[in-house]
């Protein structure tokens, strides 16, 4: 199984945080058997994001998407993820107990900006967020390929990929093992080390 790493946010191209979300995400496939096979970061444009979702889908198997689930206007991926699957939106009861439960837990109003986050694309599994509000999205495709979006926000991804999604790819596929050998040197040039 490959993987593409999906980033989005215009916070990440201007240098404004470091992109650590694919780091991680990165470490913790390649420790249950999944090649990353490319890392990509996109600006909150509809078009560029779903550029993004044809060029990966068209190398891996499995794309995991983060940031743009929040409920500010520039937090799109949701709609262009309903666009692109071509496929309604829907407001999930369930997961709008879960956001306004950890808003009243947390000593938050419930304010009614907030119901936008409990808007879920039809073809999508919606996976409730334990640790936040926005839920992440399972997408299938018709094509056998897996495409999940994720909060942008590190401690919320996190405990998606050890809570939801990393156990359903080990259910779900056989997956190998990836073993790597670090061989350490010193006082010996790069080059010399590739002629021997």
């Amino acid at each position: 199984m490959k993987a593409t790493l999906l980033t989005i946010g215009d916070e990440i191209l201007i240098g404004q945080i470091t992109n650590t979300n694919a780091v991680w995400m990165a470490q913790q496939l390649n420790a249950v058997g999944i090649a990353i096979d490319e890392m990509l970061s996109v600006s909150d444009d509809a078009a560029h994001i779903s550029a993004a979702f044809d060029h990966a889908l068209s190398r891996a198997d499995l794309v995991l998407v983060t940031g743009g689930l929040g409920p500010t206007k520039d937090d799109i991926t949701k709609t262009t993820l309903a666009q692109y699957f071509d496929c309604a939106m829907h407001f999930d009861t369930a997961i709008w107990d879960d956001i306004a439960a950890y808003m009243q837990r947390r000593g938050h109003p419930i304010l009614e900006a907030a119901k936008i986050m409990a808007m879920i694309p039809d073809r999508c599994t919606p996976l409730p967020n334990r640790h936040g509000l926005a839920p992440a999205m399972w997408f299938d495709t018709p094509e056998g390929k897996i495409l999940v979006s994720m909060p942008g926000v590190p401690q919320e991804m996190m405990k998606f990929m050890e809570l939801d999604i990393l156990p359903r790819l080990r259910t779900h596929y056989q997956l190998p093992v990836i073993e790597h050998h670090t061989i350490i040197t010193a006082g010996i040039a790069e080059s010399n080390i590739a002629e021997k």
